[in-house]
């Protein structure tokens, strides 16, 4: 009889503790064997046996091509295998029997070097009768790299089982390789390549009910190297519908930024959804760092110092690793047609939280240069309210709140978009943990719930409503040194960090942060489900489509508006929508329907502008000609040259565009120049111009007439003038002194 292995996934978060059940009903099973019940089978029960990795097919085979020379072996291992158990049928299988095999090193030390991965994601569990469907054995996994069925009552009596395994993960891990070679610097196992780097061989053998066999492969583990950390990414993820109506999602966070870092996240979802305020954070490396591998936040706690296990901001010191969480209340963008309504992010520089005053430590005394980030980072846009996560609102934030989803002055303009206040959430972290020697750095899954208030207007084609929710973030490494330590000359950690772009926040394609849910109508409000409308353009009178057809989608009983979808065509003018399918302008039902907008063929007529000067009739600039539909309303102007103006404005500068050609000329004349008055001419004569209408002799005159009188003796006038009174002066001036 021939049977199969079922292949189970845990779903997140609940994974591990599927994964610790089955071992412990394995364990239970095996601990109340029946008496009898023993090791069956043997070596020769097992064949196709193979341990596959890397680029190599078969790492057991000897012509495999496959040596410790050939390099150091850092993959994953799959080892395949398949099991027949036969059976006298006078000595079948009997409940509790069991049968194990595995790949265990020679060396004990290299136990965990390369590994069973016994994890959430295991696709073993049992063991099923083909037919039957029932388990027939269970399976559980050994700290030695061993795999063991236990055989159920439903495998009583059955006298052959067949089983088949592939790639039964085999892993190794980094850091344990790393911490052995700094633990054991000496030991006798370790050589050198001739580059000088270190290395130790193991070899695994294949083993059946824990007898070796001589199937066997020897892998070279290379010390790892250590790396100084520089990057970080993050990916968002969807669990998908839960059964209570909450739709489940997740962030991947990866890093190889030191311990010292900060992150922030945003997530803005759809305005018909809010985050239920609980956080939970999974270390993916499975080890302990929290004392537990999974951390449980609620609103009740919007700030964790993870370190010290306490909600007591006061007594954070600057390597905790601490987590803040904030409810943001965003004002989403405005409606489009095909996507929900929700944030929409832009790049801006972003301080460093640390520098916050709550928070102690030296590095509020950071140089100036280290207090923002190193180049913008996707925020969203028009945040309005942002409050520790659970906090009520204040009277003041309140009234922000419902001022703009009435759509008032900080609203939206339209009262169509009025009520479009989405609810999301921010969460900084500071000092998330990795390892920096080992080059993987912290691994995480931050999962939470987001809680449906209504249906979402937008529905696939199903008319399922649909829920976009994206995310923005950014981890960066905070540098440690002080403003003292920069002016004594130490070299301070330079920031580096990873960023998500505002594209990709707002991008309605796949993002690795933002995510689109299809939720089946009726999962979630249980309100009607929604609709669609379908555009379609069509010349009035024919069956002549223009265009292909739009599609708005919408939830029964809200409004859609198909002029919105107004194309334009060459040739054609819009004239209406059809009266014998739905309104241009209605509401969505629970019915699809059709809206048909009709255009009408137009012809086309010419218009010439046309500037000249009215004398000669020479253009003083270009014509302008453009093409318009006959009967569209046209306007031209004036225009303004040098020297001219505006004699003629024509009768047609308005109008409306007929067939053919339409010219509009424009006629300016020459501007005329201001007249000048000639200057005076002297007069010769004193009695010139005296006379009917001549006027009087000016003074000026008659001195340069009495002037020109003078006899010409070749020396000017006023120095004869000038000498006849000098003489008299001195004549009057001897006449005083003989008097005397």
């Amino acid at each position: 009889m021939k049977s199969q292995v079922k292949r189970r996934r845990g779903a997140r978060g609940i994974g591990p503790l599927i994964a610790v059940a089955f071992v412990v009903v394995a364990t239970l099973i095996a601990g109340v064997r029946p008496a009898g019940a023993a090791e069956v089978g043997s070596a020769d029960a097992l064949s196709g046996v193979s341990a596959r990795g890397g680029n190599y097919d078969d790492l057991l085979s000897a012509d495999s091509g496959y040596t410790p020379e050939s390099g150091g072996f850092s993959s994953n291992i799959g080892l395949s295998a398949t099991l027949t158990l036969a059976h006298d049928p006078k000595a079948p299988l009997k409940a509790g029997d069991t049968f194990s095999f595995g790949l265990v090193p020679d060396d004990e030390f290299a136990a965990k070097f390369w590994y069973v991965y016994n994890s959430d994601q295991m696709k073993f569990r049992s063991v099923l009768d083909e037919s039957t469907d029932e388990e027939i054995a269970t399976i559980s996994w050994s700290s030695n790299n061993t795999l063991t069925l236990t055989f159920t009552e439903a495998a009583e009596g059955k006298s052959e089982v067949r089983c088949s395994f592939s790639s039964i993960p085999f892993t190794y891990t980094p850091r344990d390789i790393y911490n052995w070679f700094s633990a054991n610097k000496d030991s006798e196992c370790i050589h050198q390549t001739p580059e000088g780097r270190r290395y130790v061989d193991v070899t695994y053998h294949l083993t059946v009910n824990g007898q070796r066999t001589d199937r066997a492969m020897t892998l070279r583990v290379l010390e790892p190297k250590s790396s100084q950390p520089t990057s970080a990414s993050i990916e968002k993820r969807r669990g998908g519908l839960q059964p209570d109506g909450t739709l489940y999602y997740e962030i991947a966070v990866s890093t190889l930024l030191a311990p010292v870092n900060e992150l922030v996240m945003y997530d803005t979802p759809d305005v018909n959804l809010r985050w239920d305020h609980k956080l939970t954070i999974y270390n993916m490396l499975g080890t302990t760092i929290y004392g537990d591998k999974a951390l449980s936040l609620d609103s009740a706690t919007p700030y964790y110092n993870i370190t010290k296990r306490s909600s007591d901001p006061s007594t954070a010191e600057v390597g905790d690793f601490q987590i803040w969480m904030y409810d943001v209340y965003f004002l989403a963008d405005r409606e489009g047609q095909e996507q929900t309504r929700q944030a929409t992010y832009e790049e801006v520089a972003h301080p460093i939280t640390h520098l916050d005053p709550r928070f102690p430590g030296e590095r509020r005394e950071l140089p100036e240069e280290f207090q923002t980030s190193i180049s913008p980072v996707a925020t969203p846009k028009s945040i309005l309210v942002t409050v520790p996560a659970g906090q009520q609102l204040n009277a003041e934030q309140q009234r922000l709140i419902d001022e703009t989803s009435a759509g008032g002055s900080k609203g939206l303009s339209s009262k169509d978009n009025a009520g479009v206040v989405g609810v999301g959430f921010k969460i900084v972290i500071h000092n998330l943990p990795n390892n920096v020697q080992d080059g993987v750095g912290g691994r995480y899954n931050f999962s939470y719930f987001m809680k449906p208030v209504r249906d979402s207007k937008f529905t696939d084609n199903e008319n399922s409503p649909l829920y976009w929710n994206s995310s923005s973030y950014y981890i960066q490494e905070i540098p440690t040194c002080t403003s003292e330590d920069v002016e004594g000359g130490k070299q301070c950690v330079p920031i580096s960090y990873e960023k998500s772009s505002a594209s990709d926040a707002n991008s309605r394609g796949k993002s690795p942060t933002n995510v689109l849910t299809s939720v089946p109508s009726g999962k979630v409000t249980g309100s009607t489900k929604g609709s669609r409308v379908v555009v379609r353009y069509r010349e009035k009178g024919t069956d002549n489509y223009l265009a292909d057809p739009e599609v708005l989608v919408g939830a029964t009983g809200d409004a859609y508006d198909a002029l919105a979808l107004k194309k334009d065509f060459p040739g054609y003018a819009f004239d209406s929508a059809s009266p014998d399918f739905a309104p241009a302008q209605g509401a969505f039902a629970n019915e699809p329907q059709t809206v048909v907008l009709e255009y009408v063929p137009v012809t086309y007529g010419s218009l010439v502008v046309r500037h000249i000067d009215h004398e000669t009739g020479e253009r003083l600039t270009d014509d302008v000609t453009s093409q318009h539909a006959v009967g569209e309303q046209y306007a031209t102007q004036e225009r303004a040259f040098d020297g001219y103006e505006l004699l003629v404005t024509p009768e047609n500068a308005r109008g409306a565009i007929v067939a053919g050609t339409t010219t509009v000329t424009y006629e300016y004349a020459r501007k005329k120049q201001p007249e000048t008055k000639p200057e005076p001419k002297p007069q010769q004569d004193g009695n010139q111009g005296a006379g009917k209408g001549g006027g009087a002799t000016t003074q000026a005159s008659k001195r340069s007439a009495r002037r020109s009188a003078l006899p010409n003796t070749g020396e000017p006038g006023t120095f004869l003038v000038a000498a006849a009174l000098a003489g008299g002066a001195a004549l009057l001036f001897s006449r005083h002194l003989r008097r005397e």
